[in-house]
């Protein structure tokens, strides 16, 4: 816990936010590999769709219905005016699938 938390007698917090680079570096550290990144729409408590993170796949899921829906008014309002490469440091629903590598047999 960090000094002002402590000294403002807040507690611990109720969750950590990582960044997109972060996180998939916790992912590799923990082992796993072959990671995939996605976002899940409308939400990833109840997801629709799961959009992969490149520029290219967000470009293509802006068109459809689903991004009209994704995340709060203020994140509908705030996702299309970025870049389609910056939306993946930013967007709600942030998935990842990894695997485990698999043993060589002796």
């Amino acid at each position: 816990m960090n000094l002002g938390k402590k000294v403002s007698g807040r507690g611990h917090p109720e969750g950590i936010l990582y960044s997109h680079k972060h996180l998939k570096r916790l992912v590799v550290h923990a082992g796993l590999r072959e990671i995939q990144s996605f976002w899940a729409i409308p939400d990833v408590r109840y997801p629709e769709a799961f959009v992969s993170s490149d520029a290219r796949s967000i470009r293509v899921a802006r068109k459809g219905e689903q991004f009209k829906r994704a995340g709060s008014r203020f994140e509908r309002m705030i996702l299309p005016l970025l870049p389609a490469a910056a939306v993946r440091h930013v967007m709600p629903g942030h998935v990842f699938i990894a695997r485990k590598p698999q043993k060589q047999l002796s």
